[in-house]
């Protein structure tokens, strides 16, 4: 499905009222509906009408496919409005995810549009390898997001995003920089957010797949990227090889399952809340899939204190047809001294059937200040406890990126 049009025709339903009053009391502002959409719809147009390559497609440099946004929040109170959290000291990150997804789109397409392939090829979102939080939004400076192309494989592409807060006010409205040169300004700014898409050229007649173009490594830095994407990518084989879905836990995971098993039999820990049935898209939901795991954070800590960390390893597994009813199901699954993660499950539901397949699987790291030792999870089934040992297992990814 063409990912852009599904992001233009996208709509929400809450058939819980529990979730919606939830939900709308954590966060109550609302973004105009279609903001994103028109701008990726507006970008897209454009690009298409004004290419031109010269003859034969030639190989491109990683930052020829550089693209600036910027949320001008020092000019811009109605925008801060919407952004600020409901502490009103930070920004909501769930906005900034589906900001940033936004910008993967129109970063692909800026890579993948060529001669060939001008007037049918489209870009969709088909994972999001990692984010990492580093340090709270402020909300009295500008934020720049901005990112460019930093692997490719057939017919994929790594596109490497990050957020700032600017010590100066943004450029005009107009003035934001797409291409190699702009890549080349900087603005000074203090990074807040990484991100890395994952991101696949597609032909929307056909609905198959696109060669994109290959990049040109010309400096140091080019080729120190290219080696960490590919190094990304043989990773996330590795990970997919030994996938719970796939392959039953190891020896010593299962000692860990017997282990928390006879806990389970002394000790018991209380239900997280099950948001119910949402319709969401690509980068909405991502922003519906974090502000549900941050409203289980919070009832889990009793504290709105919560900070987000990290966001492991995402495939959009299957899509998500207009229409569809879809189950979010968050759950605190796994802690630390000083973490914890959140799993969101996120099915699609077939009303005829009754038939139910997952659709994406996020976990969230957070953390708390106001806790001093967070709860221990005991799982009391087999399906927590693979959840269990899931998040586990990102959490020692997560370390070792750390260090």
């Amino acid at each position: 499905m063409n990912r852009f049009a599904v992001r233009l025709l996208k709509q929400c339903r809450l058939s819980s009222t529990k979730s919606k009053a939830v939900l709308s009391s954590l966060f109550p502002k609302k973004a105009s509906k279609f903001a994103h959409e028109n701008k990726v719809a507006d970008f897209v147009s454009k690009l298409r009408a004004n290419y031109t390559s010269g003859g034969n497609v030639q190989p491109k440099r990683m930052r020829d496919s550089y693209v600036e946004d910027y949320l001008r929040f020092s000019t811009d109170p109605d925008a801060l409005e919407e952004y600020k959290d409901i502490s009103g000291t930070t920004i909501r990150v769930g906005k900034i995810l589906e900001d940033i997804d936004a910008l993967a789109g129109m970063i692909g397409f800026t890579h993948a549009l060529d001669e060939t392939n001008k007037d049918c090829v489209q870009v969709v979102t088909a994972s999001l390898d990692r984010i990492d939080m580093l340090r709270k939004f402020p909300i009295d400076k500008d934020i720049k997001l901005s990112g460019f192309v930093t692997f490719v494989g057939t017919s994929s592409m790594e596109i490497s995003i990050v957020v700032e807060a600017l010590p100066e006010a943004a450029p005009a409205p107009g003035e934001e920089g797409i291409g190699y040169a702009a890549s080349l300004v900087n603005r000074n700014g203090l990074a807040i957010l990484t991100a890395k898409f994952i991101m696949v050229a597609i032909n929307k007649e056909t609905m198959k797949s696109f060669p994109v173009t290959p990049l040109s490594l010309e400096t140091e830095e080019d080729h120190a990227l290219y080696v960490a994407g590919a190094e990304h990518k043989a990773r996330k084989q590795a990970a997919s090889a030994i996938a719970l879905t796939k392959k039953p836990p190891n020896v010593e995971e299962m000692y860990l399952v017997h282990d928390l098993y006879l806990k389970s039999r002394n000790y018991s820990i209380g239900k997280e809340p099950k948001p119910d049935n949402v319709l969401f898209m690509s980068g909405y939901l991502m922003r519906v899939a974090f502000e549900l795991a941050y409203a289980t954070a919070v009832m889990a800590c009793k504290s709105y204190n919560i900070e987000f960390l990290a966001l492991d390893d995402l495939t959009f597994r299957l899509p998500v047809p207009i229409g569809s009813i879809i189950s979010l199901s968050s759950k605190f699954v796994y802690s630390t001294k000083s973490t914890f993660q959140i799993s969101v499950i996120v099915d699609i539901l077939n009303v005829v059937t009754g038939e139910r397949k997952t659709s994406n699987d996020f976990y969230f790291t957070f953390t708390c200040k106001d806790i001093e030792k967070f709860p221990h999870v005991l799982p009391q089934s087999y399906a927590e406890s693979v959840l269990y040992i899931e998040a586990k297992r990102r959490q020692k990814r997560f370390k070792e990126l750390q260090e």
